[in-house]
């Protein structure tokens, strides 16, 4: 287990324990002449597969645990990519590995897959063509076997709602997309993660007569 400590609360005349485990030499990652950022990864056995920003978003992988990386991929140009796509959503599924964002022009949001473990990838596929009025936005991503979930954002009578779009042959084709919270609340950021049995999420929800409460559902 890796170590973790509350900094606030230890005074600085006290020293930290040791570490229970030993790290290894750090590694730069990204490779770009722009400054990278919002990097984010997904573990699968002793692959390692990492996506973050760099003008566009890259892709790289580890094949023996993050020893040694591949060169680097891009996934997302970055006149194609909405400027609010914040950390990349990727999924991993068996071989399978996708990563969603919205279009810079909010037309559309779309998808782009790998179906051999990130070696190579598929041109992107548009997942939803938009109402240019009341676009979806902010999509994320969970996938579990044959089955993949995206999520997004639209405001419905002036509240944040969030949307549902579900794939079950492993991302070639999508469903109609389906409203899953409703106002009168308005929702925030939220998050979805997916096992064979259920689907999990969890999104932020306006209290009354103020503030923010963090809510959940699952698939039943």
């Amino acid at each position: 287990a890796a170590c973790w400590w509350q900094v606030a609360l230890i005074p600085k005349a006290v020293s930290q324990p040791p570490c229970p485990i030993t790290w290894g030499p750090t590694a730069q990652i990204s490779n770009t002449t722009n400054s990278a950022f919002s990097p984010k990864l997904v573990v699968a056995g002793d692959t390692v597969h990492m996506v973050y920003h760099a003008g566009a978003v890259y892709y790289r992988r580890s094949t023996n645990g993050g020893q040694t990386w591949r060169d680097q991929v891009e996934l997302v140009s970055a006149d194609s990519m909405s400027s609010n796509l914040g950390n990349p959503p990727l999924s991993v599924s068996g071989q399978i590995v996708s990563i969603v964002w919205a279009n810079r022009t909010a037309s559309s949001n779309k998808i782009r897959r790998s179906i051999d473990g990130g070696v190579t990838w598929l041109e992107p596929q548009v997942l939803v063509h938009n109402d240019p009025l009341f676009p979806l936005r902010l999509p994320s991503i969970a996938a579990s076997g044959e089955y993949a979930y995206v999520t997004m954002t639209r405001f419905v009578s002036g509240r944040l709602q969030y949307f549902l779009t579900i794939s079950t042959d492993r991302g070639e084709n999508w469903d109609s997309v389906h409203q899953v919270t409703f106002v009168p609340e308005s929702h925030g950021l939220g998050g979805i993660q997916a096992t064979v049995r259920a689907v999990h999420f969890v999104f932020e929800r306006e209290m009354q007569p103020s503030g923010k409460e963090i809510a959940y559902m699952s698939s039943t």
